[in-house]
């Protein structure tokens, strides 16, 4: 519920602060409607990333369907004989250890948070995510480290195949080995599913790793 309300808010700021910015049509026009520059925590959202481009129709705000997809890491189903847009927005959660170990009872055991190293150096740690609320069909999901330059790191990649019928909360440990941090910078492990109606990942959630250039204390 916190994260319709939250979405709910978002969208509104966008159509308030889009009255006046459009009324000149500064950033062009898509037929005969006003585009409008769109902005989520400081971050320009570019309208080549989609077919059709946020616009200005009739006093509201129009906005790409992939645009708070993408933005909002939502999962997407089209039901064609409905004519229905169905949105998801699984609630997930990602923590990084240094130590992840599971008990004889099956119980988790974390050692020593993991976020910061210093660039060059190489590193085991372990990625749990835990998904609630999980509403949407999917097929596959993806956990995998990109580095500050946009590039997957192919060691730290996992790609699991998930039976059919698993329950709408569950818990995925990810064990990754030997990551060689060669870059100062934001890396971003990156939590992703796969629907059916798609044949591309989206993202759902994501946790930064620090790599500076000077040694940690």
């Amino acid at each position: 519920m916190k994260a319709r309300r939250i979405m709910a808010l978002v969208l509104s700021i966008f159509v308030v602060g889009a009255t006046s910015a459009v009324a000149g049509t500064q950033w062009g026009s898509y037929g005969n409607y006003a585009k409008v520059k769109v902005v989520v925590n400081g971050e320009e959202k570019t309208s080549r990333n989609w077919e059709v481009p946020p616009i200005f129709m009739d006093g509201s705000t129009m906005l790409p369907a992939k645009l708070v997809i993408d933005t909002f890491g939502m999962l997407m189903h089209w039901d064609q004989a409905k004519q229905t847009l169905e949105l998801s927005k699984p609630d997930v959660s990602v923590t990084m250890w240094k130590e992840l170990t599971q008990s004889k009872s099956g119980e988790y055991v974390f050692k020593s948070p993991f976020g910061k190293v210093t660039k060059g150096e190489s590193a085991d740690f372990a990625v749990f995510v835990q998904v609630e609320n999980m509403k949407a069909a999917w097929s596959n999901v993806e956990i995998a480290l990109y580095s500050p330059s946009g590039d997957k790191v192919d060691n730290a990649f996992v790609n699991s195949e998930i039976q059919k019928g698993m329950e709408e909360a569950f818990w995925l440990p990810v064990d990754m080995k030997n990551v060689t941090f060669s870059e100062s910078g934001n890396y971003t492990v990156r939590v992703s599913f796969k629907t059916p109606d798609s044949d591309k990942y989206t993202v759902v959630a994501q946790k930064k790793i620090v790599s500076n250039s000077v040694a940690q204390k």
